[in-house]
């Protein structure tokens, strides 16, 4: 039987553990510190996160990310009135794009505020050990989002705090799963409501000109009383590479 995981840290499974598959991974806090105008920032992170930045003005940046998420579980579920041991994964696919402002001081602090949309996919595909048929349940999801942050950016480090305001929905599903299965999923009623979360993030940038170690850790919490599935603590780990116009230019100056 092959198995997968969500490939996120230890610390974050001692704090989170369901029965139902997970519904909503926090994306990465977008905190870029573009700082000049062409400024080119890209990150790839795990678990599996892709961010692109880029200032086309003096104080206007833009940026786009994809992030997919993985997680694999198994449990008991009740299927014609029989306990049925089952395996199940969930897939998560998100796509996200938006615009902010900048401004950074002679001290080398930095004040940006960015905001944007996302669009993406909630799956789950279930197998049963005595039952020929694959469940599958899809869901598509939709999330507007506003982050302020502030940070310090040097030649050999960056550091920045972000809080993070999102407000996510869920559309109209498609699935082949019964009455017992959505209940045990927790999925009844998940495109009724908008759920609403602040997500505080403290990200950390070392290294060298273009290319820096990055790591951010963030926390989630849903406004409300309504019951969601969500992962409350989330990380990313990875590297940044930061292209600037005088990068260009030192490289030019050294050929010739």
């Amino acid at each position: 039987m092959k198995k997968t995981f969500l490939p996120i840290s230890v610390l974050q499974i001692m704090l989170f553990s369901s029965c139902s598959m997970t519904k909503y991974f926090p994306t990465p806090v977008q905190t870029p510190l573009l700082s000049e105008k062409n400024e080119l920032k890209i990150t790839a992170s795990i678990p599996g996160d892709v961010s692109v930045a880029y200032a086309p003005g003096k104080n206007i940046g833009v940026f786009s990310t994809v992030s997919f998420y993985n997680e694999w579980k198994e449990s008991s579920t009740t299927i014609n009135s029989a306990q049925e041991e089952n395996e199940k994964n969930g897939n998560h696919l998100v796509f996200e794009a938006g615009a902010g402002y900048f401004k950074k001081s002679d001290k080398n602090l930095l004040l940006e505020i960015y905001g944007g949309f996302g669009l993406g996919k909630f799956d789950i595909d279930s197998k049963y050990n005595n039952d020929p048929i694959n469940y599958e349940y899809k869901i598509p999801t939709s999330k507007f989002f506003i982050n302020p942050s502030f940070g310090i950016k040097k030649e050999l480090v960056e550091l920045a705090f972000s809080m993070r305001f999102t407000a996510l929905s869920f559309g109209k599903r498609t699935t082949n799963f019964n009455s017992e299965m959505i209940d045990n999923e927790e999925l009844e009623n998940l495109d009724t409501r908008t759920y609403f979360f602040y997500e505080p993030s403290f990200t950390i940038r070392a290294g060298f000109k273009p290319l820096k170690f990055h790591y951010q850790l963030g926390y989630s919490h849903k406004f409300g009383r309504s019951y969601l599935n969500y992962m409350p603590l989330f990380s990313t780990l990875g590297v940044t590479i930061d292209i600037t116009p005088n990068l260009f230019k030192t490289t030019k100056a050294t050929n010739k």
